[in-house]
């Protein structure tokens, strides 16, 4: 084989150490420097460890490359330097901590104005989270001194807290937050104190909310720094940055031909003191910054900071951001769940949502109703968690209202013309004229749908008097192509119709005071014509008249006969018209759809294949095992169940497909060879 004669000549990194006057560059070229340091050499870590060669690691991993080197190569180095440094070395670990000119250095890459260079940015998250994170070559004594004195340094420096909520539109960025959260709980009073220090929690929610002003802080020298310059420093400087300075003065030139826009994180305040409060150090004042940069104007990178944002805190709440796999959560998590948890923290949310300036409301409502729901979705092995849900839901309930009026108002029109709506399916206008529903408008609706659920009186009494499900109704046949609402709607109507404490109450509204049978129906045989384009709600048109059939009887019964008595549109004439229905258009359909494909389910046991049909026909019925391959004649057919699809263990799919289609391959060749137990001579 061509590998095995290793025809190749490659230069190793051994033989380079061994050489004299060898550059980073020349080591950052070898083929083998990864396996090389994973493998602890010695040589190599003598090398890596020198102040110099630190300061160049850290120098091609900050800043941006020289443009005159060719676009494939520009961050070669800068790629391998980050995986050299992240590459679990104790000692490269420690000397890194241990040198404070180096890590003021490395903290000087958020300084800059945003946006960042994300590819960057994503080399200076990867080494925060090295400092940080325990190595599996890394004793505990070891471990605990390196991340007490990174953390140390990281609270010395009084602006390295406000630069990464500054730059938290960089999704590298605010991966970092989640690197300080799962900490071990050791250093919990720490970060504790810090981001008490700094109202982490509340300055995250004013990003939501678009009323964020960053602090305006210089970065304190460190005591006993030396200020002495390397020169090997000054030369890599001299080489990167002129083409630095040199992209932020085109950058600043092209922003000052633009038209100056207005701040939006300048208006709008909401209550101090409570968390997410509309009112931060310094607001209504700063300067207003200009769209400039790579990626946008501020207004997009304050959109994308208020997603990253809503996005950290959603993690937080429902994994304790903690790593894939990993099921504790640390004392910091469990703080800062409490936090945003409580009732004080969801009142300050939807202040802060309702509160915030104009133009940045609906994408406040929107990631104010994704944090909400991310504490209604809490997981119930949590202690506390059924208790929890029910102070949420206490919280929510005064702001029902407002989140009842923010159904009502449509998008913006600057929204719609420009086509950023998200809650519009194929970017058409509904059939009827309507425009458009907004990404919050179907956001709220989902958090009221789960609402519907809530035993909670304040909450059921609340959405019945201002009869919330109604108006979703409405909005269900109002805009026919909008399924992300159609699914909300029908969420709605299956949790209201399953509320244990309140499903008298929600049928009695859907039934009588909606007309909901009778809508549905209506628009079932309306779409039966052919020649009329079926309608983009009939999927789940079909799915709320299955849910409405599987109703209790009592319930089903009850709804009937009040509105019999009081004479309404959901009187016996609705009751007679809807046994029709359901004999003789309902259940047909239903039944088609529940009938599974092929005509049977396969066994939920690897060993029970009694009940599946063998594909093949001409072959006599064997058995292996004693046990019949061969189902009878009539498979059963038992109702759709999809939970029970998904509980099936994929061995025994894999089983049943070896019985049925492998083996009666096998069976039809008769001079097929045996099993051999030895092999041949």
């Amino acid at each position: 084989m061509f590998w095995s004669g290793n025809y190749i000549t490659v230069r190793t990194l051994n033989v380079l150490l061994k050489e004299q006057n060898f550059t980073l560059a020349q080591v950052l070229e070898a083929d083998d420097i990864i396996q090389e340091c994973k493998a602890d050499n010695k040589a190599l870590i003598q090398f890596l460890t020198k102040p110099e060669i630190l300061a160049e690691l850290i120098t091609l991993i900050t800043e941006e490359p020289p443009k005159n080197v060719e676009l494939a190569q520009q961050y070669r180095h800068a790629s391998i330097a980050c995986e050299v440094l992240t590459s679990q070395l104790p000692m490269l670990n420690d000397r890194l901590s241990l040198d404070t000119v180096q890590m003021n250095r490395l903290c000087d890459f958020i300084n800059r104005d945003p946006p960042l260079n994300p590819l960057l940015a994503s080399y200076f998250s990867k080494t925060v989270e090295m400092l940080l994170e325990r190595s599996t070559k890394q004793d505990c004594y070891l471990y605990h001194i390196v991340c007490l004195r990174v953390l140390d340094f990281f609270k010395s420096r009084r602006d390295f807290l406000p630069n990464l909520l500054r730059h938290i539109a960089t999704s590298a960025i605010a991966d970092i937050f989640k690197y300080f959260i799962r900490l071990d709980d050791l250093f919990h009073k720490i970060v504790m104190e810090w981001f008490e220090e700094h109202q982490l929690l509340e300055s995250l929610i004013q990003i939501i909310c678009g009323t964020y002003v960053p602090e305006e802080l210089s970065p304190e020298p460190i005591e006993n720094e030396p200020q002495q310059s390397d020169p090997h420093i000054d030369q890599e400087n001299n080489v990167t940055e002129p083409n630095h300075n040199e992209e932020h003065h085109e950058g600043n030139k092209d922003s000052d031909n633009e038209e100056s826009d207005t701040d939006e994180n300048g208006e709008g305040s909401g209550e101090g003191g409570s968390i997410g409060g509309g009112s931060s150090k310094g607001a209504g004042r700063g300067p207003r910054r200009r769209s400039g940069g790579r990626i946008g104007g501020a207004g997009d990178r304050a959109g994308v900071a208020s997603a990253n944002a809503a996005a950290l805190l959603c993690d937080l709440i429902l994994n304790g951001c903690a790593v894939e796999g990993c099921s504790s959560w640390s004392s910091t998590a469990l703080w800062l769940c409490g936090r945003v948890g409580g009732a004080a923290g969801v009142r300050g949310v939807l202040q802060a949502a309702f509160t915030s300036p104009a133009p940045r409301r609906d994408s406040a409502l929107v990631h104010a109703a994704l944090l909400l729901r991310a504490l209604l979705h809490r997981d119930p092995i949590l202690p506390d968690a059924e208790s929890e849900r029910t102070s949420v839901e206490l919280a929510i309930a005064p702001h029902l209202p407002l989140l009842h009026q923010a159904l009502l108002q449509p998008p913006p029109d600057d929204v719609r013309l420009k086509g950023r709506d998200w809650g519009q399916a194929g970017g058409q206008q509904g059939a009827r004229g309507a425009g458009r529903v907004g990404h919050a408008r179907v956001q709220v609706a989902a958090l009221l749908a789960h609402l519907a659920l809530s035993e909670v009186d304040d909450v059921a009494t609340t959405l019945l008097t201002l009869g919330t499900p109604g108006v979703m109704l409405d909005m269900f046949f109002e805009y026919p192509d909008n399924n992300f609402l159609h699914a909300e709607v029908y969420t709605m109507i299956k949790n209201a119709l399953s509320n244990q404490a309140h499903r008298p109450q929600y049928a009695r509204h859907l039934f009588e005071e909606c007309n909901l049978v009778t809508r549905l129906m209506d628009a079932f045989e309306e779409n039966e014509n052919r020649e009329v384009p079926r309608r983009g709600y009939m999927g789940h048109v079909v799915l709320c008249l299955s849910r409405v059939a599987r109703v209790a009887p009592e319930t089903l019964q009850a709804a009937r006969g009040a509105g019999g008595a009081a004479g309404t549109a959901g009187g016996p004439r609705w009751a007679e018209r809807w046994a029709r229905f359901h004999r003789d258009k309902l259940q047909p359909l239903l039944d088609v759809h529940e009938t599974p494909l092929g005509g049977y389910y396969p066994s939920e046991h690897s060993f029970e294949v009694e009940n599946m049909v063998d594909p093949a026909d001409n072959y006599d019925v064997s058995t292996v095992g004693g046990r019949r391959l061969r189902s009878p004649p009539e498979p059963l057919r038992a109702p759709f169940s999809a939970a029970r699809v998904l509980r099936r263990p994929l061995g025994a799919l894999f089983f049943n497909f070896c019985i049925n289609v492998l083996a009666s391959n096998y069976r039809r060749n008769p001079q097929a060879p045996q099993c051999q137990t030895q092999r041949s001579p």
